[in-house]
Order: structure tokens, then C-alpha cells, then sequence
């Protein structure tokens, strides 16, 4: 006996046939959008990640990682040696100015560090000397790597 449902052409969809398949159970699909029916199956059917997949995304974010590390050392290095050469231009003006008001008598040593008590040098073991005879200033960072 047919169904009222059946008459009318509505068929139940869990027993609908698929009318995108082939005769060979392929999937036919001329239209975006045709033929994801296997997709979502395939999508269903995987609850998680493998254990490969998890591994390349951990190698990958290792790479990332360490040449951002690598980059952003070079940067705080950098910056630290422009603060040096900022100390120095500092040092070098007040030396100017002592030269300039003390009848061109070059300071010493002691005198450059008085006067430049809230001055210091970022990168460590740097070190600045005084030439008492032309009053030439000289920066030396002690090792750039470290720095």
C-alpha cells in the first residue's frame, strides 16, 4: 500500500537517494557547492588531530620563535649601543663646555665624571676615556656581543 507522503512525491530524507551519485557511488557536482555531502562525512567522521599534524605545527612555531628571538636580541643590542653614543655626545658637550670656560684647559678624567655623575653606560663593561692632550673623547665597549 502507498503512503499518502509517497503519493504526493515526498520522500523521508534518511531513506532519500542521493541524486548527485553516480551510478558508480561517485559523487557528481557541476555547481560550487554539489557534492560535499562525502566531505562532511569525511569531517564527522575525525574527532581530533594526529599525532604528525601536532608536530609540524609545534616545529613550526619552534622556527618562528626562534628567529624572533634572534631579531629581537639585535634590536635590544642595538638600542643599547644608540644610548652609549648618546652618553658619549653628552660626555664629549660637557667637555666642550668645561674647555670653553676654563681659558682651553681640557678636564680630566675625575672632572668628566663629576660632571656627568647621572650618566651611565647601558652596556656592560663599556668603558670612556679622555685624551688630556687633544680632549678627544673615546667610547669602548668592551665586547659588542654581550652588549
Amino acid at each position: 500500500m502507498i503512503s499518502k507522503a509517497e503519493r504526493l512525491g515526498v520522500l523521508d530524507p534518511r531513506t532519500r537517494p542521493n541524486m548527485n551519485a553516480s551510478p558508480t557511488g561517485r559523487m557528481l557536482g557541476g555547481r560550487v557547492g554539489e557534492g560535499g555531502s562525502t566531505m562532511r562525512a569525511r569531517l564527522r567522521n575525525q574527532h581530533g588531530v594526529t599525532l604528525v599534524e601536532l608536530m609540524v605545527v609545534v616545529a613550526i612555531i619552534a622556527i618562528i620563535a626562534a628567529i624572533a628571538i634572534t631579531l629581537y636580541q639585535d634590536v635590544q643590542k642595538k638600542a643599547r649601543l644608540a644610548a652609549d653614543n648618546g652618553t658619549i655626545a653628552a660626555i664629549r658637550s660637557a667637555s666642550a663646555i668645561y674647555f670653553g670656560k676654563n681659558d682651553g684647559v681640557f678636564p680630566t678624567q675625575a672632572t668628566l665624571q663629576t660632571l656627568v655623575q647621572g650618566f651611565t653606560l647601558q652596556c656592560t663593561g663599556a668603558t670612556w676615556a679622555t685624551d688630556m692632550t687633544n680632549g678627544k673623547i673615546t667610547y669602548t665597549p668592551n665586547d659588542t656581543s654581550v652588549c
